[in-house]
Parts: C-alpha cells; structure tokens; sequence
C-alpha cells in the first residue's frame, strides 16, 4: 500500500501487517504490525516580513521622486524586492479609465536600514498633475522570493516642479 495515494485497509483475524504511506494518507484499522514511512517535519517558518515605505509628501525633482525605504531590524536577511508607484486612482486617459505605473525600482536593503530610493517617473507624470502640481499615488513595495511575497503600500502626494526652460 505505499503508493503515495490515499487508501483504506482493514486487518483480520489473526496476526496481520501492513505497510503503508504517512499516517496522513493512509487510513488503517485492525492491524498488528503497521511499518509507515514517517510523517515529514516541517522546516522553520520564516515569513517574509514587509518593508517600510517613508513619508507620504514626495518632490519631485527633474522626473526623480526620492522615496525612502526602511526595513524592519528583525528580518533573517536583506530585504529585496521591487518598489512601484502608481497613481492613487484611476485617471482617464484617451477615453479609457486608467491606474497608470507611473515608476518602479528594484531595491536591496539590510535589516533595521533605510535607502532612500531615486525613482525615475514616467515622462507623462507632469500632465497628470492638476493645477498645485500636485499627483496622488500609490507606492508598493513587494518584498520576498516568489511564493512568500509580503507587499505594504502608503498614499503618496507627489508635488511636481515647474518646468523650467533653458536659456
């Protein structure tokens, strides 16, 4: 019966023995002797923790946004991950209604440290800011390999600089 699927025996009269799977996938009853392959152990849990992302007033100067990062000081390892901003709500677009990315960058930061992040926006940034020069957004941050990925987000108000034209 150690077939790595579920089964169900049932022993006799008399003196009977069964070898089976874990005792999570096989179900037996009645037996004298049972040989299983043993029950596997889990590892030690270690859950992904998120980063910190910094303040919720951004300029940005020149299409850079300086966003600081700040992972938590218990982590087992650096925090890597990726940073991306995107406007707070959707925005419409050539008709359409539209969350636009408006950047992302790719960070690795040491546990308890802060990295402020330059972060180039997309050209297109300036016109979706109204008449303060001001932008609503949304930075997250996914942190963690794939599978165990632990994402935190904060509002951001982007406040744009004027175009300056040379002289």
């Amino acid at each position: 019966m150690r077939d790595r699927t579920a089964d169900l025996a049932r022993g006799g009269a008399g003196n009977d023995a069964v070898i089976a799977d874990n005792g999570q996938t096989d179900v037996l009853d009645g037996f004298e002797a049972v040989d299983r392959t043993p029950n596997a152990t889990p590892g030690p849990v270690t859950a992904t923790q998120p980063v910190t992302v910094g303040a919720g007033n951004v300029r940005v100067k020149r299409g850079v946004a300086s966003i600081k990062v700040s992972a938590p000081a218990g982590a087992s390892g650096n925090s890597t991950g990726t940073l991306t901003v995107r406007t707070a709500k959707p925005v419409r677009l050539a008709g359409l209604k539209l969350t636009l990315q408006l950047g992302s960058r790719r960070y690795d930061i040491a546990p308890g440290a802060t990295k402020t992040l330059k972060l180039k926006l997309a050209k297109g940034s300036q016109r979706l800011a109204g008449s303060k020069r001001q932008l609503k957004a949304l930075a997250v941050a996914s942190t963690g390999p794939q599978g165990q990925i632990a994402q935190s987000s904060r509002r951001l108000t982007l406040t744009l600089n004027t175009a300056t034209k040379g002289r």
